[in-house]
């Protein structure tokens, strides 16, 4: 979606000496995701570290209702989780290691303008908060950030890491 932004990204991280490429897909469609994580693979090596960071939002009333909008909502924020962590799993299992981090705004959670620890989970899948890496009897570590105190108090960041050993 922003190739010259995500290009500049990548001339910065060479020019520092690191390895780096840009690679777009939509993390809704699971072979797009499959290639994505196959290109980075050949490229760079075996992927031990994935962030899920994509999510979309759309704001309707019952006026309003766009069930397309939905269905893309869930797409983007559930089936993405999904298909990213499927991609990379056979990897990190194989080598015995990997990080999954899965982040996603308050939005996510609850509608509330106020934070707190204490919420449920979410809607992320249910292999994915039972403390099981995605389908894996490793076990997972899940962190929950949540306002940190330099942003404002309707602001909060869900942190989940997977640790596989």
């Amino acid at each position: 979606m922003h190739a010259e932004a995500a290009e500049a990204v990548v001339a910065e991280i060479a020019a520092a000496g690191g390895r780096a490429i840009a690679v777009a897909a939509d993390v809704a469609d699971s072979a797009a995701v499959e290639a994505m994580v196959a290109r980075a693979g050949a490229e760079l090596g075996p992927v031990t570290i994935l962030v899920n960071n994509a999510g979309v939002s759309w704001q309707g009333t019952l006026n309003t209702y766009d069930p397309e909008q939905v269905v893309r909502m869930r797409q983007v924020n559930v089936d993405g989780v999904i298909h990213a962590t499927r991609a990379v799993m056979g990897t990190m299992r194989a080598r015995r290691y990997g990080r999954i981090v899965n982040m996603a705004s308050i939005a996510a959670i609850s509608r509330s303008s106020r934070c707190s620890a204490a919420r449920p989970r979410g809607r992320l899948p249910r292999a994915l908060q039972s403390g099981r890496a995605a389908g894996s009897s490793m076990p997972a570590e899940v962190t929950d950030f949540r306002c940190p105190p330099h942003l404002p108090q309707n602001f909060g960041v869900r942190v989940e890491v997977f640790t596989l050993p």
